[in-house]
């Protein structure tokens, strides 16, 4: 499982590299356009990333999951067919959804407490910041592809808090993983007496 945390890590610092910018670049409207759809590319290929974390960790440590996690956790839904099979199907899942389950299946799949805080800027600011990226990425006037300071202050609160809270997720997986191999490790020694 720590390969697997190593890789997610890799991932968040190759697209976490994408949002340096200058003060004077950064006044340019299309590299705020740039930098907000890269805070977003990051947010997703992180939960994407922790997500596969949690799956992996289900055979680790044997968290038991019920029918609709697992399903979410792989982005599923199922439908009958009209010849009585069921057929799987891609789900969708808004962004800060899909990060808030995320997150808060840490603690269930790693038995180590891992929390955020949802009452603060930083939550309030990556919902915001949802909005602007999607004007962004869906625009119906020019006008739509302007993003304005008080919004990239905005998304500026939201990318930190992400950044703390999976930074939490990771450090917790990594502690269960580390711990789960010391008693691997131990166990094994025991059976070797």
């Amino acid at each position: 499982m720590t390969e697997r945390i190593d890789e997610v890590t890799k991932l968040v610092t190759t697209l976490s590299g994408d949002l340096v910018y200058s003060g004077e670049e950064i006044a340019l409207q299309r590299h705020r356009r740039s930098y907000v759809r890269g805070v977003f590319a990051l947010i997703e290929g992180t939960v994407f990333g922790l997500k596969s974390i949690v799956l992996e960790s289900l055979d680790v440590f044997g968290a038991n999951l019920d029918p609709g996690e697992r399903a979410l956790l792989n982005e599923q839904s199922y439908l009958l067919r009209d010849d009585g099979t069921v057929r799987a199907v891609q789900q969708f899942i808004k962004i800060a959804d899909n990060l808030r389950f995320t997150l808060g299946l840490g603690t269930k799949a790693f038995g180590v407490p891992i929390q955020s805080d949802y009452s603060g800027e930083g939550w309030a600011g990556l919902k915001a910041g949802v909005l602007v990226r999607n004007r962004l990425l869906h625009p119906k006037h020019s006008s739509d592809l302007d993003v304005g300071d008080d919004e990239l202050a905005t998304i500026a609160k939201a990318i930190e808090w992400f950044k703390q809270s999976a930074v939490t997720f990771m450090l917790g997986a990594r502690e269960a993983a580390v711990r789960k191999g010391r008693t691997s490790a131990l166990a094994a020694a025991k059976q070797g007496r």
